[in-house]
């Protein structure tokens, strides 16, 4: 049996890959072929998962929440880039079932394929955004079978008369582990920045890296690091700043040479050594606030990044998402100092382990 799945964004990408090392468990022989709509599907590419799209870049980076982000993508070439998406997934024709990750949107582009369609709709929760008349339809009509991100949402689901199973969200497995990417011989607060994945994030970094300055200043005896999206290049940010990047060291420098930076890939590593994170990201956040890490988020400087946004993460996540609503140094540097000096944090995260292998067993079964 061949497999596609078909997801549209970075978290979504990560999503996929849960799956599809589900799916090599069960048996690694299996034929997967992955559709990202959104980006270059480089999180496939560094699982050696073949893609079958190319994508450029939209103004809106993928992240369409108004009309004024549809029309600015709409002038870029959106809707003919649409069309090569459905004709790419129209010509598919050896597998026998999909796996969409993501949207309605992207649950339709998945039904192009004609072979039953199991959804995981990722983008909202009953929490804060629950899904319209016309998006459970679609889902009705479209899908064989739901996974929904909580339990609350899936209730919703299935009082809809939509099937839908809640297995725990696999957004958020194998997330914890014990292996130290920063030596802390004297046990120092670790400060974490997550920039985001989409063009944003370059702007957002830049601004996350003036605040470590400011931060240094107060508080000599902190670390700082980043965990850099493969969708950034920490090149393209030294360029734009005037701070030095040694790619020996991995340290980003500031001109005075007194506030260093750690750069890091190793997301995961970095999110369970960190003692508080500042997160303008997406499902980075969500996944540091599932391992119990307060995130401290303010208005960023693109379309994921929004106050709104961010208030919706809050209603998903708890209030160990920390907001500030004005975006100055004196406001997060004061929110800072106060989260760090806590010691004691509680989760309502209630997600079962191992979605991954619980939905996937599922889907294999039917």
């Amino acid at each position: 049996m061949s497999i596609l799945i078909v997801s549209n964004g970075h978290g979504e990408d990560t999503i996929a890959i849960n799956l599809i090392h589900a799916i090599q468990k069960k048996d690694p022989h299996t034929p997967i072929m992955a559709c990202p709509l959104v980006g270059e599907g480089t999180t496939y590419l560094n699982n050696q998962i073949k893609t079958i799209l190319k994508n450029p870049t939209f103004p809106s980076g993928g992240f369409i929440r108004s009309l004024n982000d549809l029309i600015i993508d709409m002038k870029a070439g959106l809707f003919n880039h649409i069309r090569y998406q459905i004709k790419t997934i129209k010509d598919i024709h050896d597998n026998t079932l999909t796996i969409a990750v993501g949207d309605v949107f992207c649950l339709w582009l998945a039904s192009f394929n004609k072979t039953p369609i199991f959804f995981l709709p990722t983008a909202k929760s009953d929490s804060f955004m629950p899904h319209s008349f016309i998006e459970r339809y679609l889902i009705r009509k479209l899908a064989k079978h739901s996974f929904p991100r909580d339990k609350q949402t899936t209730e919703s689901f299935i009082q809809h008369k939509l099937p839908a199973s809640f297995f725990g969200n696999p957004m958020m497995d194998s997330l914890q582990t014990t292996k130290k990417i920063i030596e802390n011989p004297n046990n120092l607060p670790i400060i974490v920045l997550l920039p985001g994945s989409r063009k944003e994030g370059y702007a957002n970094l830049n601004y996350m890296i003036q605040l470590c300055e400011q931060c240094h200043k107060n508080n000599p005896q902190t670390i700082f690091a980043c965990a850099l999206p493969h969708t950034l290049d920490i090149q393209i940010i030294s360029q734009k700043t005037s701070w030095t990047y040694n790619p020996q060291s991995k340290y980003l420098t500031s001109p005075n040479n007194s506030c260093h930076i750690y750069i890091t890939p190793h997301f995961k590593e970095l999110i369970n050594q960190a003692t508080c994170i500042i997160g303008l990201a997406g499902t980075a956040n969500e996944q540091a606030l599932y391992l119990k890490k307060p995130v401290i988020c303010f208005e960023g400087f693109g379309p994921q990044s929004t106050l709104k946004r961010f208030q919706e993460q809050q209603k998903l996540m708890g209030n160990h998402l920390i907001i500030c609503k004005k975006r100055n140094f004196d406001d997060i540097q004061t929110t800072l100092t106060k989260t760090i000096k806590k010691t004691s944090l509680s989760n309502n995260n209630t997600s079962p382990k191992n979605a991954s292998d619980n939905i996937i067993n599922y889907i294999l079964n039917k």
